[in-house]
């Protein structure tokens, strides 16, 4: 016995799927040639988010990290894991455009650079074409390796990215100690549901660490076509990069440091604390580490700023 699915997009395309009992909701939609965006398929990315707004579903195994209590509570779900009980209908904050799939090809290492104390900037030639949205990321093989590793990226038309530098991390330690230009990398993409959206209002955006790096490409791909905010916070001023791009990129820029060196501009304590919308119409884009994201959106929806307003991508050390 089949079950009705209805898929509703972003752009106001919607989609109406016959599925199986004991199929979740993205097998579904791939049987019917709709490739939702996904990376994991894990239920441990959250690239897969959407919202049930009818019908019954078992949430399947979700990791809390990738959907914690409160947004399951709110009917989100991830697609790779919900098992639909009965006919149910889905919101997807993400155009039908993007419902492609990735692609992968080879990458060529052309530069390697140290940019912060645990940053480092690197930036590869693609052996194909790869249109991605300012905001989404790529996940790149380990040289040497079988594992791979997901990086955004950092420009809004070609693949720059940003990577902090873990202890004893296997992409760290490649990119630390062995990387060269001419080496060849396996990557593929893009993925993520985080991306600017067409700018009808005002934007707030913060950012924690290498949760920059998307945020540049969104400010590149901005261009001033609305007023933009920009909180960046890092452990120390030793972690703070990027700030020549940010002063350049016409948005009001504040940044905060958890141990401050005595820079009188740089506000003491996290980024979360700088978080003071001056009205509740924005836009808000928020990266980080996943207990900044929780603390950001629960400031911004207490100023006011609506839920399907407020976009997260949450940044796991891996």
């Amino acid at each position: 016995m089949s079950l009705s699915l209805r898929l509703a997009f972003e752009d106001g395309t919607e989609r109406e799927i016959a599925g199986l009992p004991w199929q979740t909701v993205f097998q579904a939609a791939q049987a019917h040639g709709i490739e939702l965006a996904t990376d994991c398929r894990e239920g441990a990315c959250a690239t897969c988010k959407a919202r049930c707004t009818e019908g019954e579903y078992d949430v399947g195994d979700a990791s809390p990290e990738a959907l914690t209590a409160e947004e399951e509570a709110a009917g989100l779900v991830l697609t790779c894991q919900m098992l639909p009980l009965g006919d149910c209908t889905l919101r997807f904050p993400y155009p039908f455009s993007l419902t492609g799939g990735a692609m992968s090809m080879q990458a060529v290492l052309e530069a390697v650079e140290r940019v912060a104390e645990d940053t480092v900037r690197f930036e590869l030639a693609l052996d194909a074409e790869l249109p991605f949205l300012p905001g989404q990321y790529a996940r790149i093989g380990v040289p040497g390796t079988e594992a791979e590793r997901a990086f955004s990226f950092s420009r809004r038309d070609r693949a720059e990215f940003h990577a902090r530098l873990l202890p004893d991390g296997l992409m760290s330690n490649y990119l630390a100690a062995r990387a060269k230009p001419g080496d060849r990398l396996d990557l593929s993409g893009p993925y993520g549901g985080f991306f600017l959206r067409e700018p009808a209002r005002p934007v707030l955006m913060v950012a924690g660490g290498t949760g920059l790096a998307p945020i540049l490409a969104m400010l590149e791909a901005l261009d001033g076509r609305q007023p933009a905010a920009v909180l960046f916070g890092a452990a120390s001023e030793e972690r703070l990069f990027a700030l020549d791009r940010l002063a350049a990129s016409g948005a009001k820029v504040s940044i905060a440091v958890e141990e401050p060196g005595g820079n009188p501009c740089y506000q003491a304590g996290f980024v979360t604390g700088l978080i003071d919308p001056p009205a509740s119409d924005i836009d808000a884009y928020v990266c980080g580490p996943p207990a900044m994201i929780e603390a950001a959106r629960a400031r911004l929806r207490a100023a006011g700023i609506a839920e399907e307003r407020i976009h997260c991508e949450r940044f796991l050390p891996t």
